[in-house]
């Protein structure tokens, strides 16, 4: 999903936060630009690991508000979603209670439209046994929306973008990305990175300190 927005949105955020935290400008080498680079994502990880400490204590203690079987699935969202992502999660439950449903068998799909409305072919969703919604909001987002938890109120964790788990569910699914290790995310990690960069960066100053000269 492209979260609704025009271009990559992962470049343009990084490009802002870069100079957010950099400021408008300034001359500094090549090393030096590098150095302070690595000390912005030092920083992000920190606070990253920081509220990702918060959530997964949050979430143990965490009580659901519905009741019977939809307690469970919402204890269970709410221990593999982010705080923003569990928000739409929550809000998309709701709007299942403002939505009707008709199985058609001879097209094994489900017709959803709200309540107190006649079905339109054209504007309500119709929506295929086995298959994802078409709807846009659903695409853009990439998350599990009210018309598919209308038909199939499990939560699925499959159905959600990467982008909105939380770290340890990240990791656990996407070995190959993840930034580190399960269970190890402590700040002296970090900073042992962050170590290991900068020497890496000397060497490269020392090099491009001979080319030049």
């Amino acid at each position: 999903g492209n979260l609704r927005m025009l271009g990559s949105v992962p470049a343009e955020q990084n490009h802002a936060s870069v100079l957010a935290h950099l400021g408008k400008g300034a001359r500094w080498d090549i090393w030096e630009q590098l150095k302070y680079l690595c000390q912005r994502h030092q920083h992000h990880c920190a606070l990253e690991a920081r509220a990702e400490s918060n959530v997964t204590v949050l979430s143990h203690r965490f009580k659901s508000s519905f009741d019977d079987e939809l307690a469970d699935k919402d204890v269970n969202a709410k221990e593999c979603l982010s705080s923003f992502a569990y928000g739409m999660w929550y809000k998309s439950v709701q709007q299942c209670d403002m939505l009707q449903i008709m199985l058609h068998i001879d097209t094994n799909s489900f017709n959803t439209w709200p309540v107190n409305e006649s079905f339109d072919d054209n504007v309500h969703i119709i929506l295929s046994i086995g298959e994802r919604c078409k709807y846009r909001y659903r695409i853009d987002v990439d998350v599990q929306c009210n018309h598919e938890l209308k038909v199939d109120s499990r939560f699925k964790l499959k159905y959600w973008s990467y982008r909105w788990l939380t770290r340890k569910q990240f990791n656990i699914r996407h070995l190959d990305l993840m930034c580190f290790p399960i269970g190890n995310m402590t700040q002296l990690n970090i900073r042992e990175d962050f170590n290991r960069v900068m020497v890496i960066m000397r060497i490269l100053q020392t090099m491009i300190c001979k080319i030049v000269h």
